[in-house]
């Protein structure tokens, strides 16, 4: 279980390096310029903050290498227009009337590590934590991913009906670790939250008795075909899920298919899973699960189903031979991607589904740093994983993306528990033993488009001459009708960005290195142009 051991002492022996505070945020500074917000039981640094930009005004949030998070300026824009004299790095030319695709939401995921370390947290400690996510002083999430029974980042394994032959589910029943930590994370981030809570639940592993290894982990497939009664009764699983959660009040959004299907047709797997090819599942949904679906109140008017909820590389491979065929794809909603290939280059296989499959939604449904490699595990303060959570949500963003889903929302200084010791990092790390929990760099990172970028926001189209590869830019009309640009320089010196097309002449911002950079730009001439599919 690799990890960074002394990252680890300095947590666990509580071993100050130093402290300061800046603005709100209570900083502290770990090795390898490793800087966090500290939260204790009297001290939270908020973000209520105004997202407002007067007219004749551009709005800034600057979070950097140097313990800046969200740093907010308010500039004039006289004082911001372009003197053809001063130079820029590059120019962004915004097009206002190419209106793309609308934003779902971004969020996180209720896992039980999370609910184990939040919880493990002084009441108002766990409430504070989950309102950071949800609360309009917070990033304000707008989506939790749920999972259908356990994860790796479970404390062991289980599903919701162990009873051999039980095809009916006659003994479905929730797990405690829904009842202590997914339940009542998702009631406080409710409460929390000013915007609809969108709820994707995803499957990990069934009961064994439905796959062909009998384990939870490890490779193994559904037994039978599709149409058969074990394929049924996987479709039954998921909608008894929708139903008990429904019997107490919580609806969920959308569900995936299956978590990482292609995870459970290797050798040696040690996750819980299911594998399944994309054969499987087209005529799994078409079959079975889609037809469930929607006789028992869930169609796609009320819920969306969501495919793939795998790798890059693995997208048109999945999407290409579930949704060519017309029975499968009417059932269809979205395509999930996760992010565990950083730094795929290029990005087009989102743009090839979305240009073959225009009606179809794409999301990544979950993300996290420190998962494999030499770098697993709790890097604390690390600013290069907040650079390449928000190089990753850019590009997603800029190739149809409608939305990003970070994956625990919590973990403890060790990236845990995991009980297959996959540990990982996380936006926020809880250290029960001191009551304290420190919010990441990735955190601010995922607030530089959370909290900014609303449910039906709009892309909009663009043109730049970014010659950088350090760099990445993106532009949006939020639902006030502002524009909201973020920028992203990984470089070590300073740039200077030229803004053009959204106010009546170009104006210049600069950036400092090794930073994220969020505008907000009033826009009152805006083109009444639709959204393109």
């Amino acid at each position: 279980m690799p990890f960074n051991m002394f990252t680890t002492l300095v947590l666990l022996t509580g071993l100050l390096i130093s402290a300061v505070r800046l603005e709100d945020c209570f900083q502290q500074h770990f090795p390898d310029n490793g800087i966090v917000c500290v939260c204790n039981v009297t001290h939270c640094d908020a973000l209520a903050i105004d997202k407002i930009a007067n007219p004749g005004t551009v709005v800034s949030f600057e979070s950097d290498i140097t313990g800046k998070r969200m740093r907010k300026t308010i500039s004039s824009l006289e004082t911001l227009t372009i003197n053809i004299n001063h130079s820029s790095t590059f120019i962004m030319h915004i097009d206002k009337a190419d209106r793309r695709q609308k934003i779902n939401g971004f969020g996180g995921s209720f896992t039980d590590a999370a609910g184990f370390n939040i919880f493990s947290l002084p009441e108002n400690m766990s409430r504070r934590l989950l309102q950071d996510y949800y609360g309009s002083d917070g990033i304000e999430y707008s989506i939790g991913r749920v999972p259908i029974g356990c994860t790796d980042f479970s404390r062991k394994n289980y599903s919701y009906d162990e009873v051999d032959g039980d095809f009916d589910l006659k003994h479905f029943a929730l797990a405690p670790e829904d009842h202590l930590y997914k339940i009542p994370m998702i009631r406080m981030a409710t409460n929390f939250t000013n915007r609809q809570l969108k709820l994707l639940a995803s499957l990990w592993a069934p009961p064994i008795w439905l796959k062909t290894n009998n384990r939870h982990n490890g490779m193994g497939i559904i037994r039978g075909d599709p149409g058969g009664p074990y394929y049924r009764t996987l479709a039954k699983y998921h909608i008894k899920f929708l139903d008990e959660y429904k019997k107490l009040g919580i609806p969920f959004w959308a569900i995936t298919s299956i978590n990482e299907p292609a995870g459970g047709l290797k050798p040696h797997w040690h996750n819980p899973s299911v594998g399944a090819s994309p054969e499987m599942i087209r005529d799994w949904i078409k079959h079975d699960l889609g037809p469930l679906l929607e006789s028992s109140g869930y169609g796609k008017d009320k819920l969306h189903l969501i495919i793939h909820d795998e790798i890059m590389s693995l997208l048109i491979h999945y999407a290409k031979n579930i949704l060519k065929d017309p029975e499968a794809n009417k059932f269809v909603s979205g395509v999930g991607i996760h992010w565990y290939e950083y730094g795929f280059e290029p990005y087009t296989p989102m743009n090839l589904v979305h240009e073959s499959y225009p009606d179809k939604f794409l999301i990544s449904t979950e993300a996290c740093e420190g998962w494999g490699g030499n770098f697993q595990g709790v890097r604390i303060g690390n600013w290069t994983r907040a650079e390449t959570y928000a190089w990753d949500i850019i590009n997603n963003l800029n190739h149809w993306g409608t939305g990003w889903i970070d994956w625990n929302l919590a973990l403890d200084p060790l990236g845990g528990p995991n009980y297959v010791l996959n540990v990982a990092d996380s936006a926020i790390l809880v250290d029960a033993k001191n009551k304290v929990y420190y919010k990441q760099p990735m955190f601010y990172a995922l607030g530089h488009f959370s909290k900014f970028l609303s449910p039906g926001s709009i892309r909009l189209g663009f043109s730049d001459n970014i010659d950088h590869p350090m760099i990445k830019v993106t532009a949006f009309l939020d639902t006030n009708g502002q524009v909201i640009v973020i920028l992203l320089n990984r470089k070590e010196e300073a740039i200077v960005a030229s803004i053009a097309g959204v106010t009546n002449e170009p104006f210049q911002v600069a950036l400092s290195p090794r930073s994220i950079k969020t505008l907000i730009v009033p826009s009152s001439s805006l083109s009444s142009s639709t959204p393109k599919p």
